[in-house]
């Protein structure tokens, strides 16, 4: 286990540490949290569209909520660690701060559409490529300027490497240089950075572990109630559960842990619009997460943890019926299938017309690339400007390109 948490940054701050009451991985906390890409998520998926009912979660409250988690876990995991070993567990003074941090960071990059454009992005640029961990770690590394010349949040190598899941790039993901790591984190332009945050590395950093952990947790729960609420997952009836004991079985889990995962999601009654089951879905939520944290146990090298069986049976469960109910239904692979249509469109007519995005993408990835050559540039200026958009901007510059709509006097203020 290192000795300490890294808290250099890039680069010098240019204007210095204006206080000394914060410390760098509180500070990277509060640049986050001031952030116009956090503030956007609040108009993006997380599953269903971020249009579609109020009640769902968007990328920005499933964010806040794994930052939440994310900061508790790893109170916790020192906690274990400590009482092993002390040095070490006070080495790791401030893995709140950085686990939080890494945490609002870690969905920036998300594009309108969820997934579905996630996929459709990467369609339609295949020369650059598209996944939404490489370009959350593009925006703190780069876009995300806070000073005149674009240098990204530059954060903490701590937090950044906090945010690196799957520590390769996508020249090593292509070439299957580490098989074993299934996403990439960084394009080939950032590629520098990520080395150099993790050096020969190609294990995550516990905070990643911790963070990734709690991304995890939160939208196996908020998904799981989000989707009861919207009546898309059924009651469990015997039929049912016989097939899902059957998935749960056939992934190793045992036959007691399988009936207490089942006894567990039955504590929530079937929807309905009465207070009742609000308090219901509530609890389930709480009790669950609860659980999760109660049942986190080291391993041995104490540098990395899990949870128990049971807990890993009712995690498995709620992840089959979201799947099976949810990300596998008609109804949503007919609004996927439109959301592509739409960002295929609005990619297709901003390359025909570069003058249609604002001037200010085109100095960012100028500056970041360190280039003037616009026509290399292009594509990743199209890209980055798209990703950057809510899904009511992306609605709202379809109509205006290819339906004559009037737009907003306010439409040039677009990120």
């Amino acid at each position: 286990m290192r000795s300490g948490l890294i808290t250099e940054r890039r680069w010098p701050d240019e204007r210095g540490s204006r206080d000394g009451h914060r410390t760098p991985f509180q500070r990277d906390v509060d640049r986050l949290i001031h952030s116009p890409y956090l503030r956007r998520l609040a108009g993006v998926t997380q599953v269903a569209s971020a249009l579609d009912r109020d009640y769902l979660h968007t990328r920005l409250t499933h964010t806040l909520e794994v930052s939440q988690i994310a900061r508790r876990l790893a109170d916790r995991y020192r906690a274990l660690l400590g009482a092993r070993d002390s040095d070490a567990a006070a080495a790791l003074d401030g893995l709140a701060d950085v686990c939080e941090a890494a945490a609002l960071a870690h969905d920036l990059g998300h594009p309108p559409f969820g997934h579905a454009g996630e996929h459709e992005l990467d369609r339609l640029f295949p020369g650059i490529g598209f996944e939404g961990t490489a370009q959350s770690f593009r925006i703190v590394t780069l876009l995300d300027a806070r000073y005149a010349r674009a240098k990204g949040t530059n954060l903490t190598y701590e937090t950044l490497r906090g945010i690196i899941k799957y520590p390769q790039t996508r020249d090593e993901f292509n070439l299957k240089k580490f098989p074993g790591i299934r996403k990439y984190n960084a394009y080939a332009s950032e590629g520098f950075d990520l080395l150099t945050c993790i050096g020969n590395d190609r294990t995550p950093s516990i905070a990643a572990k911790i963070m990734d952990t709690a991304d995890e947790w939160a939208y196996a729960v908020s998904d799981y109630v989000d989707f009861v609420r919207a009546g898309m997952i059924p009651p469990l009836d015997d039929p049912l559960c016989e097939r899902l004991a059957e998935k749960l079985t056939s992934d190793g889990v045992e036959a007691t842990d399988v009936d207490q995962a089942f006894s567990h999601l039955r504590l929530m009654p079937p929807f309905s619009d009465s207070h009742e089951f609000q308090v219901a879905a509530s609890e389930h939520a709480r009790m669950t997460i609860h659980g999760y944290f109660s049942a986190v146990e080291l391993d041995s090298s104490g540098e990395s943890f899990g949870l128990g069986t049971a807990e890993t049976a009712r995690l498995k469960l709620s992840r089959i019926l979201v799947n099976d109910f949810v990300l596998g239904s008609k109804e949503l692979r007919r609004t996927q299938a439109g959301q592509r249509r739409v960002l295929a469109r609005v990619v297709d007519a901003l390359r025909s017309e570069p003058g249609l995005i604002p001037r200010r993408w085109h100095d960012v990835v100028q500056i970041a690339s360190g280039t003037q050559d616009d026509d290399a540039l292009y594509d990743l200026v199209v890209r980055d400007f798209v990703a950057s958009l809510t899904e009511a901007e992306v609605f709202a510059l379809d109509a205006q390109l290819h339906e004559g709509r009037l737009g907003s006097i306010t439409d040039r203020a677009l990120r």
